[in-house]
């Protein structure tokens, strides 16, 4: 859900890419069932560690899959200004962190069958830039995409600096 969050970090082109790759390949719909068991409870707690941890983030969520059902678990705050909780379709920024997600998807997307490493994202994903089209996802996966490095440049780093929280959506950030 990052695409469209905050400003992206270094390497995000290719994680871009390689997330939009991976979604398209699977349809999970965020429901709002409430968790059960034993199990849920555990997490519930481990998340409340996290927060309370020295240091730890003022909040966190965990989105779980199971059984055709979605839970949304959560502890601690998304808004610090406003004291508001996470909600399953909010933003946040993944910067690096990302790269471990989405190789995490894609990987298991390989593993299903609905992914092979040697998809291009020109096969997966037709509407984006044709200098992206030949960029496998083993290549995206072992960051050797040769997709362009936008953060180095300088108008990049002039709009960063202007503003650190600023949101760009996924069509800005290709354009």
């Amino acid at each position: 859900m990052w695409l469209s969050g905050p400003r992206l970090m270094p390497h995000a082109g290719a994680a871009l890419a390689l997330t939009a790759l991976a979604l398209s390949a699977t349809q999970t719909a965020a429901a709002r069932a409430g968790p059960t068991g034993s199990a849920d409870r555990a997490l519930d707690r481990a998340l409340e560690r996290v927060v309370d941890a020295p240091g730890g983030p003022p909040g966190v969520i965990s989105v779980v899959h199971r059984g055709g059902r979605t839970f949304v678990h959560r502890a601690g705050v998304a808004d610090l200004n406003r004291e508001r909780r996470w909600r399953a379709l909010d933003h946040m920024r993944l910067a690096s962190a990302s790269k471990a997600y989405g190789g995490a998807v894609a990987l298991s997307l390989v593993r299903r069958g609905r992914l092979e490493l040697d998809d291009t994202i020109g096969q997966r994903l037709p509407g984006l830039p044709r200098a992206w089209s030949a960029v496998t996802l083993r290549q995206a996966l072992h960051h050797r995409s040769g997709l362009p490095e936008y953060t180095a440049r300088a108008a990049y780093q002039a709009d960063i600096n202007a503003d650190p929280t600023g949101r760009v959506t996924p069509r800005e950030l290709i354009a």
